[in-house]
């Protein structure tokens, strides 16, 4: 199936544990979230687009709490480390949420996505058994 084809509402979150946030929220700029630029605008594009892996990215970043080296703001991880922990915590808290994140950034993978490795990581932990995986208390 292509990106073309994909329907969804900007008044919810494409899914609740990676995308969250709902495209109309962040357009608005809604009283309980600060985003910056150019970074919202790439999550709502990315999302519109189909690109999901880039919408991802563009998430972690568009809260403004990742510092110019590209590790987050009070800790020592990059978006990269924190995205894999985020993946195997919502995968042991939320099962059947990952699941549904997974089978729709499948459905709708895009070659045009600039971040595929980010959709690789989420998908490598949905196919791994995270039971033993410690996650720090932050996630």
């Amino acid at each position: 199936m292509t990106n073309a084809s994909i329907s969804l509402s900007d008044a919810r979150p494409v899914e609740i544990l990676f995308l969250d946030i709902p495209v109309s929220d962040v357009v608005q700029r809604a009283d309980y979230i600060q985003v910056f630029e150019p970074w919202a605008t790439q999550y709502v594009d990315a999302i519109h687009e189909g690109r999901f892996g880039d919408a991802i990215w563009a998430r972690y970043h568009m809260m403004g709490g990742v510092k110019s080296d590209g590790k987050l703001e009070g800790a020592d991880i990059t978006v990269t480390e924190s995205i894999t922990e985020d993946a195997v915590a919502y995968k042991q808290g939320y099962p059947e949420d990952y699941a549904k994140a997974v089978s729709l950034f499948q459905e709708y993978l895009s070659q045009s996505d600039g971040h595929l490795d980010i959709l690789e990581i989420v998908f490598r932990i949905g196919r791994e058994d995270v039971s033993g995986i410690r996650v720090p208390e932050s996630v």
